[in-house]
């Protein structure tokens, strides 16, 4: 074992980033879950901490007196306050769903409310954006990282190159 002190700085940043965690966000309905889970893939091949609130039901489990919108909620903060990167990926309500989708607009919120340094929302073209997270992402612009895309695949490049850019920059301010 390499003591700490004599550690090379690739060694460093190797162990650093397993602790940068990346929260990814979006609409699980429909088929959106399969296309989250294929950006989660794209980062987790690099090497990256990627977590979707799906995958933290081991770690809390449901309580038996909580509600299941209570739990989302939940384990939606847990994803939150632990992610130091987050990504948003948003795709709009099918015609025929008649819940509002209001959950990705609230983490959303949260972003703003904290002014988090580290925000990728990425758009399925066509999609337009309510008052509230369109304000949001206009006050950040200089900040936050945006980009539209067709298919699920064209922001695979784009979100790992914003996902290393930000955890090198971290890395940077921790030495």
């Amino acid at each position: 074992m390499i003591p700490p002190g004599n550690r090379s700085r690739e060694e460093e940043y190797t162990t650093f980033l397993k602790t940068v965690q990346i929260g990814i966000f979006g609409y699980f309905s429909q088929s959106r879950i399969d296309d989250l889970e294929r950006v989660k893939e794209s980062l987790t091949k690099r090497g990256l901490n990627v977590k979707m609130s799906i995958n933290l039901h081991e770690v809390f489990p449901k309580r038996p007196d909580e509600t299941y919108a209570g739990y989302s909620l939940r384990i939606s903060e847990a994803l939150y306050n632990s992610s130091k990167i987050y990504i948003f990926v948003l795709i709009p309500p099918a015609e025929m769903e008649t819940r509002l989708l209001d959950s990705v607009g609230m983490e959303y919120g949260w972003c703003y409310r904290d002014r988090k340094p580290h925000v990728a929302t990425f758009i399925k073209k066509g999609t337009n954006l309510a008052t509230l997270p369109q304000g949001a992402l206009d006050s950040m612009r200089l900040t936050w990282t945006v980009d539209s895309y067709n298919k699920i695949d064209d922001i695979f490049a784009t979100a790992i190159a914003y996902c290393e850019s930000a955890t090198r920059e971290m890395f940077s301010r921790s030495n």
